[in-house]
């Protein structure tokens, strides 16, 4: 059996599920996060960042996404 796994990345479709939002929204949400901490247009969002921006909990948002 394999130990399950955690990621630490999140993508569009998790921040449709925790907010409610578009996917556009969503899209939005990633973008104005990597603007803010200095991020490549293409690199990745961790769930620690997105935490940070948005003031929800690591606890709930792992709970929703996984």
């Amino acid at each position: 059996m394999n130990p399950k796994t955690h990621r630490i990345v999140i993508c569009a479709k998790d921040i449709m599920v925790i907010t409610g939002k578009s996917e556009r929204t969503a899209r939005r949400i990633i973008a104005a996060i990597r603007l803010s901490n200095n991020l490549p247009a293409h690199s990745m969002v961790t769930l620690p960042q997105f935490c940070e921006q948005t003031g929800l909990s690591e606890e709930c948002v792992k709970a929703t996404i996984h």
